[in-house]
Order: C-alpha cells, then structure tokens, then sequence
C-alpha cells in the first residue's frame, strides 16, 4: 500500500508532486559526439572527449587526445557542447556520467551522448539521476550489440526518469554534493598521509633519519643499498627467517567447512582476502600437516600470478586458523622483529626485487631462494628496529582509520541517494 502523499509509478513509489518523464522531456538536445574521421595532433590541439576521460562524474584531460583547431570548427559548426551540459558513455564504460564544467573549447568523440537540460532542470541534479544506480539499471538495460555493447540514442531518448520540483532539485544536489566533497577531501587526505609514510620509510628504514636515543653521532657508510649508519648491517634474510612452502593439499579433497586454506588467490597487496567465493576448507588439522598451521604476526608471500612481488601480507587474528597451501610462503624470524620485516617485505623494496629476479613466463613465479637473498638494512638492536616499525604501524593504523572513514561515508552516500533521489526523505 502506498503512503499518503506517494504514487506508484513505472519508476517506483514517489512524492504525488514529482513529474516522471522521457529524457526528450526534460532536453532541450540530445545527441552524439563527432562521427567522422579523426585526425589527432601531438600539441597545440584541442581536447577531444572520449568515454575514457569521463570518471567520477567530472572530465578529466590529463590524458586527453588532441584535434587541430580546423577540425574542430568543422565538426561543432552545428552542434557545440556548452558548460552544465551532461555527458553520458554509449560504450565502453556504459553510462558513465560527467557535467561540463569548463568553458573552455573542445570536441567528444562519437561514444559520448549530450544532454542538454531545460531551464526547468537542474544540471547538477540530472548528473546525480543519470549516476543514481536504479537510472543506470534502467539505462544498461537497454544496450545493443552482441559482441561490443553500446547505448542507442534512441532508446536512450526513451529512457524514463523522475524530476522533484526546481527547489527539491537544487537541495538534494547540494546534499550529495557536499558528501561527493567529503569523500574527495577524504580522498585526497588518505593519498596524503600514504605518500607522508612512503617518505618515512624510505628514511627510516636506511636510518638517514635515526629515532631519539639510539646512536647519536654516528657516522653513515655507503653500502649495496645505499648510504646507511656506520653500525647498521646490510644482510639477505635467508640466513635468519624459517621460510615455509605451503603444502599441496590436493582440490579433491576440499571440504565445505573446517580450516581455511590460504592460498595465494587469498593474498592481495599487504591484505589477506577471504571472500566467500575463493575460500576453500580442509577438514580437519593431522598430525602430519600440523607444521602448516598459521599463527598471527606471520608474513605470508603469493610465489605465483601476475601479482607477483606485490602479493603480501602479515596475518593478523582474524587471519587464524589457517592452513598454508603450496606456492604460498610464510616467514617467521626471531632475528628481526617481525613488525621491522613486515615494513621491508610488504612493500615496494620487496616488489622491485621480486620484478628483477621473477621468471618471464605465461604465469610469473618466485622461488623460496628469490625470497632468501632479498636483501635489508638492520639495526643493530631490537630495540631500534622496533622503534622503527612502532612508528610506521601507528601511521598505518591512521591511514585504515582514514580509509574506514571513507569507506562508511560512501555507503552513507549511497544510502542518501536512494532516499532523496526516490523522495522517500524531503530536504523541502
């Protein structure tokens, strides 16, 4: 049953006072990007709008092509894109929406629909419609092509939508626009604070920065990886890690439930990921498997795959129990702290070496060896080292709190979508 003051229409339950109407309606244009041949040029050109320069529902011309000037007033003698103009992806990346917001001159390509809105229409509310996810259902719905899907303008033109009053319109884009900065601004600060660590690490962990209290006045030495302080050592792990291969349980006998097998699909960069659809089981831990037990603190390296190198991570609570399967390596060490290690093997020092001695095949691999002679700079103490990755963990605490942030503000801003977009909470 509907609500006082709803209706039931093709698009859903919505206020009695909201319009639902075929885009023709509410354009005062619709139509394509340039057709005909292109010609590009390397430099003093204008931009030419592709699918690919549309993300986020802005443009983007960092990586932008570029026509002759006389090519372009040739192609938008009749017809010109105009700034609060919304462009939509026909291929590709289906329905990929963007609003011009640059006055500054330039040519789309043939894979891009414009929209432009009547004056009754606010730009930046119909960005946010042709963005909503039931819009962009309705839309993908209706593709053609068999082997390259793409959008038909003319069903397109077709397409139903809903449409508040002008006030509603200007509150609820002001809304999502404000979460849509939130979230950029998060964005931005996360990218910050991981390019703060990178530089942290990069001081730290070859001691051109040495933390209060441990070998002031020391002089530096010039090593294989560089400068490092005088009373640091240069030494390959392999002589003080237990480096494990995991154990070839065989795919007949998995199990529906029990252990989980780590496998190297179950290790990403610097996480491990135990989603439903690639966890397998093993009933039960033997006596003779029991070496593959995982603990929490170990470090666990994917040997095969594209990723290779950049496959790592060190487990933590919720990561046990676990089993370790073949070609996935596991490393403990009670020569090094282990939060030092994790700083070194989890990250881009360990990626670069694992690109210079990985095998040139269909499917990349490492060796245990390959993992053994990787090589690091060590203080000389626990302490020191302990010191060192105490200040890298607390800046990653912050960036996985930042990025929790980020995360629950997009699923607040996917919320506030359906309810403003479908009138189910009034901003008027």
């Amino acid at each position: 049953m509907v609500a006082a003051g709803y209706k039931q229409t093709v698009v859903g339950v919505l206020p009695e006072d909201w319009d639902v109407l075929p885009v023709t309606k509410i354009t005062r244009e619709i139509f394509l990007g340039l057709t005909s041949k292109v010609d590009y040029v390397e430099s003093s050109g204008i931009p030419l709008i592709r699918a690919t320069d549309i993300a986020g529902g802005k443009l983007s011309f960092q990586k932008v092509r570029t026509i002759s000037n006389k090519q372009h007033k040739a192609l938008t003698k009749y017809r010109k894109v105009k700034r609060d103009d919304i462009l939509v992806s026909k291929s590709g990346s289906l329905g990929v929406c963007a609003i011009v917001d640059v006055d500054d001159e330039f040519s789309i390509y043939e894979s891009i629909i414009v929209l432009q809105p009547k004056a009754s229409v606010l730009s930046s509310f119909l960005l946010w419609l042709m963005r909503d996810e039931r819009t962009q259902m309705r839309m993908i719905g209706e593709k053609v092509g068999s082997s390259v899907a793409h959008l038909n303008i003319e069903m397109f033109r077709q397409l139903v939508v809903q449409l508040p009053p002008l006030p509603e319109q200007q509150a609820i884009a002001e809304a999502l626009s404000d979460v849509d900065g939130l979230i950029d601004g998060l964005g931005k600060l996360i990218a910050k604070k991981r390019d703060i660590k990178t530089a942290t690490m990069q001081q730290l962990l070859t001691g051109k920065t040495r933390l209060p209290g441990f070998a002031e006045g020391k002089g530096y030495k010039q090593t294989e990886l560089g400068e490092v302080p005088e009373d640091w050592s240069v030494i390959a792990i392999g002589d003080h890690i237990d480096l494990l291969t995991g154990y070839p349980f065989p795919s007949s006998q998995y199990s529906d439930s029990g252990i989980r097998l780590l496998r190297g699909s179950n290790i990403k960069r610097g996480v491990t990921d135990w989603n439903e659809g690639i966890v397998q089981y093993w009933s039960e831990v033997t006596t003779d498997i029991l070496k593959y037990e995982l603990a929490e603190g170990d470090i666990v390296i994917a040997m095969d795959g594209s990723l290779v190198g950049s496959s790592f991570a060190q487990l933590r609570d919720i990561d046990i129990p676990a089993l370790l399967l073949q070609r996935v390596a596991r490393i403990r060490t009670t020569h090094f702290d282990v939060g030092y290690l994790k700083e070194w093997v989890c990250g881009e020092i360990f990626t670069t070496h694992c690109d210079k001695v990985k095998t040139v095949t269909a499917i990349p691999h490492i060796s245990p060896e390959d993992i053994r002679m990787f090589k690091i700079a060590s203080p000389p103490t626990k302490d020191e080292q302990q010191a060192i990755a105490a200040v890298l963990i607390d800046m990653d605490k912050e960036l996985k709190t930042l990025t929790i942030r980020l995360d629950k503000t997009k699923s607040i801003k996917k919320g506030m979508m359906q309810e403003l977009l479908m009138g189910k909470t009034r901003l008027l």
